[in-house]
């Protein structure tokens, strides 16, 4: 029979197995087979382990079935495949939109630059709207539409974190680098006071 370390990570997250089963999906009667060593579907395997934020490797002690544990092994590959596939594209996408929104914000501003009087005022208040309304937009399109077609494209992947920088906000920053990339964000209302003062001396 396997021995699984499923109900150890369990404990370890403080969780009952009524608790991971809501977090995995699954009944609780499938987390009772699972810690007892028995057979289930890979499906499963995937939804407990991403529950837990383990790999489907480290859910088991032992394996004693071969033919299972060539399952677990090429699942637990094919899994990690799909994440990397996953994280680069996202990242990929990320910094095409960021590239994107930094064009359209400078090409807005400069062409604000260009025009003189009280036009100038209401389209810098304009500018400074749309700063708010391009992250709320950029962030829809990452955390909800992007998300959804990759849950679909890597099914292996759902459940299971987006190594994405700006969601670590636990982590320290140790350079101006790191800064950038959690807050890049702040470069905007920063240059668009920036290009409002020049322009308040031309």
């Amino acid at each position: 029979m396997n021995r699984t370390q499923v109900s150890q990570l369990r404990k370890q997250h403080g969780w009952t197995q009524e608790m991971l089963a809501e977090h995995a999906y699954v009944t609780v009667r499938t987390i009772q087979r699972l810690e007892a060593g028995e057979e289930v579907n890979k499906d499963t395997l995937n939804s407990v382990a991403s529950a837990l934020n383990v790999s489907i490797n480290d859910l088991f002690e032992t394996i004693d079935d071969e033919s299972t544990e060539l399952k677990v092994r090429e699942l637990s590959k094919n899994r990690t495949l799909q994440m990397n596939q996953r994280n680069t594209e996202y990242q990929t996408y990320k910094l095409l939109l960021i590239a994107f929104i930094f064009l359209f914000l400078s090409l807005f501003g400069f062409y604000i630059s260009t025009i003189n009087g009280d036009n100038q005022n209401v389209l810098g208040i304009l500018w400074v709207f749309s700063i708010l309304l391009c992250i709320a937009l950029a962030r829809y399109f990452l955390k909800g539409y992007l998300s959804q077609k990759m849950d679909q494209k890597y099914p292996l992947t759902i459940g299971v974190p987006v190594n994405d920088t700006n969601d670590k906000h636990d982590e320290p920053i140790n350079n101006g680098w790191q800064f950038l990339a959690r807050y890049w964000w702040i470069v905007f209302p920063i240059a668009g006071v920036l290009t409002g003062l020049i322009s308040s001396f031309n």
